[in-house]
């Protein structure tokens, strides 16, 4: 075992982690994760770092000191690690190597989608537009049924509009069209969900939605981390969203919890980083 001293984004505030030297674990308050980013993860997620910013957060080892910065958008540990050494060797205080660091960062480029094949213009404007909004698979089912191919075949697309500056009407070719009535059909399922699952990220409020968790699993561990880790930050309340089933209509709320309060009862679940109580 060894210690490691870890701290946020090079600030003054440490936190000793003991480190098993050949599995990486960590272990601190009775509680274990996978390893020193795993833990760094947890603690950024309670430093209000949103999820899908932390591509851009990387570890840099000084020795026992451990720091959880912004990464350099073409840099690799090893230069953070030395253009951090040699900031504190030219005399700059934890903070300002911090806010050094952080200058650099950049974003990464986001995942292409394969090309979809498509036999005409419905099919044509179906298959884009299913490939530039990825949760409309999911969320168009619930109003246009599981057979979207067919919804388009078999839809009365508006072909024209109202024009109201020229006082005339316009027509649309049937690509247009069928991509207005996908909008039109994506915004009213997401408005569907929403309404019934506030605060609830989509991909569980559609499970929710068609009473169907079988493809997620209960996280009882990982909520138990977000505690610790809040504990540690100052944070020992977290926000919890809480689905009552148990008198048919969904109730959702929204609260500050302690750890107590939270696996009080229900089901926890930790998805796209958000605590989400199931009860009933």
């Amino acid at each position: 075992m060894s210690t490691k001293y870890f701290n946020f984004n090079n600030e003054a505030d440490q936190v000793a982690l003991e480190v098993n030297d050949s599995t990486g674990v960590v272990t601190i308050m009775g509680t274990e994760f996978d390893s020193v980013q795993a833990f760094a993860e947890f603690y950024a997620l309670n430093r209000d770092v949103k999820a899908d910013n932390l591509k851009n957060w990387t570890l840099v080892e000084d020795g026992s000191r451990v720091s959880f910065v912004l990464r350099a958008g073409t840099a690799g540990n090893a230069d953070l690690t030395a253009l951090a050494t040699s900031l504190r060797a030219a005399g700059l205080t934890p903070e300002e190597i911090g806010r050094a660091l952080a200058a650099v960062a950049t974003q990464e480029a986001a995942p292409q989608v394969a090309p979809v094949q498509v036999t005409n213009v419905r099919h044509d404007a179906l298959a884009d537009f299913l490939e530039t909004n990825r949760e409309a698979l999911s969320l168009l089912p619930l109003v246009a049924g599981s057979d979207l191919v067919a919804f388009v075949d078999n839809a009365d697309l508006e072909t024209s509009y109202f024009d109201e500056d020229y006082d005339e009407y316009v027509e649309i070719d049937e690509y247009d069209a069928t991509e207005n009535l996908l909008y039109s059909t994506l915004s009213e399922a997401k408005s569907l969900v929403q309404r019934e699952y506030p605060g609830v990220p989509l991909t569980f409020a559609v499970a929710l939605k068609t009473n169907d968790l079988s493809g997620f699993q209960t996280s009882a561990d990982e909520v138990s981390k977000r505690f610790v880790v809040g504990e540690l930050a100052s944070r020992p309340e977290l926000e919890v969203v809480t689905v009552n089933r148990a008198f048919g209509e969904p109730e959702v709320r929204t609260n500050l919890l302690t750890r107590e309060e939270a696996f009080s009862t229900g089901q926890l679940y930790y998805v796209e980083n958000k605590i989400i109580r199931v009860i009933g």
